[in-house]
């Protein structure tokens, strides 16, 4: 699995699982297509992410004990990014610039 399938799940899973507290591996596993070994290494990397700062109160706390997945400290990104009109123009633009250029082509 690519980096950049991983990220937009990533994304998404923060926000699902502060919305379903006390949700289960195998459950959570199966909404987002993810094998049980999947979910766990991505849980494994969410807790490694965080607001600026690096000190252990600045990551998101995330536990899956016993198969139930609690998260914490998580309420920057507990919904999904909403970018304005001037916000995603910009973003598109910039992507478009980097899309022309020869060692991006790919």
């Amino acid at each position: 699995m690519s980096t950049a399938d991983r990220l937009p799940r990533l994304l998404a899973l923060v926000p699902y699982l502060m919305s379903h507290p006390g949700a289960q591996v195998p459950e959570v596993a199966k909404v987002f297509g993810l094998s049980e070994k999947q979910l766990i290494d991505d849980l494994q990397l969410v807790w490694m992410c965080g607001l600026p700062g690096h000190t252990p109160g600045d990551l998101i706390d995330v536990s899956w004990d016993g198969g139930e997945i609690l998260i914490d400290n998580a309420d920057t990104i507990a919904r999904p990014l909403r970018l304005g009109i001037d916000e995603a123009s910009a973003l598109l633009v910039a992507l478009r610039m980097l899309a022309e250029l020869p060692e991006f082509g790919d």
